[in-house]
């Protein structure tokens, strides 16, 4: 696991600064504490820092072709290089390492840009071509490994995190409005955007070319559609394991200490479960972590998975860390904003990891597999509902019967929060399916929204160049589909994960020096997953059925029976609710924030104020006000509207 970085003059007669890219380097140091070079030829400089996992004595970066034409910078691992390698070898091409990353390049010599539909891997790879002076850079299929850009008039620019590409601007970057109107809706920034204009995000399974002062961009891999195969539970379980077993044994291959992440939930104890079969007498190490409060708590789980594979199990308790101490440095690290609160436990799993080991796995993919979501549960409800009950009585039903609620967490009584989340469901079902979908993931609904931005903010949001991003968008790419659950799936894989888990999780393990791997993120496990129809995925009252199904051997009795499902996130409205809420409104209220003009201090006061009586609950949103307060207090230039 490593950072990259390039930087390429346009004009071909003026040279690039090594020590320009050297600085882009240098702030990507944790990335890679083990190992750090530079290429320079003319116009273009590349960088590379590494975290050595693979041949650690010949896997040095920037590395050169073995006829001197490429070189390469890379990110990643591909899991079936070894494969790649030997199938090279029988056609009589020599190797002088025994890293992925000399495959990489031997398979570009011969396949070109089609090279990446080679490799089963995550990666963010550069390659330059001497010969013919252009720039290659790709990322993996779902966006593991992150790749981001810059390009204008003068130069194109590339590295693994924004805080480099800073590096090379002699101005101050601009805000994106879209980006940020996208930022208080779903609490990230969604590809291919950034926070500023002109740093875009290679988006997943893109392939880019730079020649001259013209880029190319390729799609080279999607989801597939559902061909909604008719076979039975026990053939579609048979080739689950196979695939599984094999994505996990690729990504236990590894010439430094490995272990897995260990929560409790159905992804983690089945990796766990197939790692200590993969391993047989040797112990496989596992790390959970402890939330301190009841719901979040689910250490007895991963203890039940723990004896039950006779794992080397550390546990971490977080009650101990002050977040308010921690969070300035975490989102400062992330370069721009981003409200999953999730990032406080992985930053502190992964610190405790990496005391043991170099690598470890994660369950990354689960539930955007194999529906794992309440939103997925509730979604596939709505849709049953609709097609059930006419239309007529639904909008009777709406106008004249039930209630127009919003927030059926407002209330305390249960009756009243049952006929709620009724209305609730009612009233969605009057709505397009990709409505229905996007209401179950925004981190400020419309009202919410309306209720906190500025007069400003809004007319710049409308004003601005980009294109807000809309899963709406993506859902609507497979609205011909016959699975109800194709779309918000497929949308959930190209937008929440990429744009959001998998940032935390390459922050937060990346900031710590370890390298994560997401065994059920195998392209083949998600090409299979797209065919398997949705009442295997959500059977009834149970998620996930196939996959619990597929693997009721390697789980406890506790885990499998287990009907409950919690998050790898904090209290958040249970924290605002104590002293952490005087640190957000000190934060959120203070005039430096507040006179930027960035949101409303009226709206943002009463939500402080609401969810501080219980009245109704407004975590979320107000760890989302803070979060964007904490970023825009830190950054070097003083944005305002």
């Amino acid at each position: 696991m490593c950072g990259i970085a390039g930087y390429i003059n346009i004009d071909p007669t003026k040279k690039s600064s090594s020590k320009l890219v050297q600085d882009m380097t240098d702030v990507l140091s944790h990335r890679g504490p083990d190992d750090g070079n530079i290429f320079t030829q003319g116009n273009i400089a590349l960088g590379h820092r590494r975290l050595s996992i693979i041949d650690i004595a010949g896997g040095h970066q920037p590395m050169h072709s073995g006829c001197d034409r490429y070189v390469i910078v890379f990110n990643g691992e591909i899991y079936n290089y070894q494969k790649l390698k030997n199938e090279l070898k029988l056609r009589n091409i020599k190797f002088k390492t025994n890293s992925d990353t000399e495959v990489i390049l031997k398979y570009y010599e011969i396949y070109g840009e089609n090279c990446v539909t080679k490799f089963n891997g995550m990666f963010a790879i550069a390659i330059w071509d001497k010969v013919l002076k252009t720039l290659f850079i790709a990322r993996d299929r779902l966006g593991e490994k992150p790749l981001y850009y810059y390009f204008d008039d003068e130069k194109f620019v590339f590295a693994s995190e924004i805080k480099s590409i800073l590096k090379t601007l002699g101005t101050a970057p601009t805000i994106d409005y879209s980006a940020l109107g996208n930022y208080f809706s779903f609490d990230y920034i969604a590809e291919p955007d950034s926070i500023y204009k002109n740093i875009k995000k290679l988006k997943p399974g893109h392939s880019l070319v730079l020649k001259g002062a013209k880029i190319d961009l390729k799609k080279y891999w999607e989801i597939p559609q559902s061909l909604m195969d008719n076979r039975s539970v026990a053939d579609y379980c048979d080739e689950l394991r196979f695939l599984a077993e094999d994505s996990v044994r690729l990504r236990m291959i590894s010439d430094v200490p490995i272990g897995v992440f260990l929560s409790g939930g159905l992804d983690s104890s089945i990796i766990t479960g197939l790692m200590a079969k993969i391993s047989g007498n040797t112990p496989v190490r596992t790390f959970s972590i402890r939330g301190g409060e009841g719901e979040f708590d689910e250490l007895k789980y991963a203890k039940d998975v723990s004896i039950f594979n006779q794992t080397i199990h550390t546990e971490f308790d977080s009650v101990s860390v002050k977040i308010h101490d921690l969070l300035p440095r975490l989102v400062k690290h992330l370069d721009e904003p981003f409200a999953d609160s999730s990032i406080i436990p992985t930053y502190h799993v992964t610190r405790l990891a990496r005391e043991k080991v170099t690598v470890a796995l994660s369950g990354e993919g689960g539930d955007e597999l194999f529906g794992g979501y309440d939103w997925h549960a509730r979604y596939l409800q709505i849709r049953k509902y609709a097609a059930l009950v006419p239309k007529p009585i639904r909008e009777l039903l709406f106008k004249k019967l039930l209630m127009n609620s919003e927030c059926p967490t407002r209330y305390k009584n249960s009756i009243m929060k049952t006929l709620s989340r009724i209305s609730l469901g009612n009233r969605l079902s009057l709505k397009e399916p990709s409505e229905i979908y996007k209401s179950q993931m925004t981190g400020f609904s419309d009202n919410f929204y309306a209720m906190i931005q500025s007069a400003k903010l809004d007319n710049n949001i409308l004003n601005s160049n980009g294109q807000f991003i809309s899963p709406c968008e993506i859902f609507g790419s497979r609205s011909d589909s016959n699975d109800m659950l194709d779309s918000p799936l497929t949308t959930d894989l190209m937008m929440y994960l990429p744009s959001d888990l998998l940032v935390k999780v390459d922050r937060m393990s990346m900031l710590n020096s370890l390298e994560v791997r997401c065994p059920l993120l195998d392209h083949r496990l998600i090409e299979f997953a797209a065919n398997v129809p949705s009442n295997l995925k959500i059977s009834g009252h149970t998620r996930k059925f196939l996959f619990k199904t597929a693997f009721k051997d390697l789980l406890p009795s506790s885990v499998y029976n287990r009907k409950s499902k919690r998050g790898f996130s904090i209290p958040i409205s249970t924290m605002f609710h104590g002293d952490f809420m005087d640190y957000a409104k000190e934060v959120i209220l203070d005039k430096s924030i507040i006179n930027r003009g960035f949101f409303n201090r009226a709206s943002a006061e009463s939500m402080l104020e609401i969810h501080h009586k219980k009245v109704q609950d407004y975590g979320p949103q107000i760890w989302n006000l803070l979060i964007f307060s904490l970023w825009l207090n830190q950054q070097e230039y003083r944005y305002s509207i």
